[in-house]
């Protein structure tokens, strides 16, 4: 009886990146966007009343299909901590190096029965083409990539990605919000730690 062997990547529905575009198994091309964020409660009523106006236009105009995806994670305090340290170690005023000290023991005390979350927020955009003709991409997930016949479409179907992507971004960015899309590289570091949500490290290419 044969063993069936998984691996992570086996169970991800990716066939390839290719210039900042995913291309699923079922050839959808998927375009990534990371959005800054905004103080809401800080703003006055009617700067929440014109954002949620906006926001709702925003919606009412979109003709395709998009994801929008909260990633929350526990910020690693451990550099920052760190880098009191040195400055600590560095300080020659007794006064400032006492009050450093007292910060730095705050920050572990508090950090130590609260979790201090970082939020990323991000626009997933779909194109399905009519025709695929992108099955059998050559190279693996992480790999390079390496042009073959079978990419005939794929720069016609990127066009079309594209003007939806920057239809989205105009949208956005008319929200006050701050929008940047997202290349190879770093797609492929959002996928492994949202695949690997306990491992800090930049995933290796």
């Amino acid at each position: 009886m044969k063993t069936l062997q998984s691996t992570t990547q086996s169970l991800v529905p990716i066939q390839e990146i290719i210039d900042g575009v995913i291309v699923r198994d079922d050839g959808v091309l998927c375009g990534m966007l990371l959005v800054s964020s905004i103080n809401f409660a800080l703003k006055s009523q009617d700067e929440q009343t014109a954002i949620l106006n906006q926001f709702q236009n925003m919606l009412n105009s979109l003709e395709v299909s998009v994801q929008i995806i909260i990633q929350s994670r526990r910020l690693n305090i451990n550099p920052y901590i760190k880098y009191l340290e040195e400055i600590y170690t560095k300080q020659k005023i007794d006064l400032l190096k006492l009050q450093t000290r007292e910060y730095i023991n705050f920050i572990e005390e508090y950090t130590s029965g609260h979790d201090i979350m970082s939020k990323q927020f991000f626009v997933v955009v779909n194109y399905s083409p009519i025709k695929t003709e992108l099955t059998g991409l050559s190279s693996g997930f992480f790999g390079k990539t390496k042009k073959t016949k079978k990419h005939l479409n794929f720069e016609e179907n990127n066009s079309q990605l594209q003007q939806r992507m920057s239809f989205i971004q105009s949208n956005i960015s008319g929200m006050g919000l701050k929008v940047f899309s997202l290349n190879t590289e770093e797609i492929i570091e959002v996928l492994y730690k949202t695949f690997n949500p306990g491992d800090n490290q930049t995933p290796k290419r």
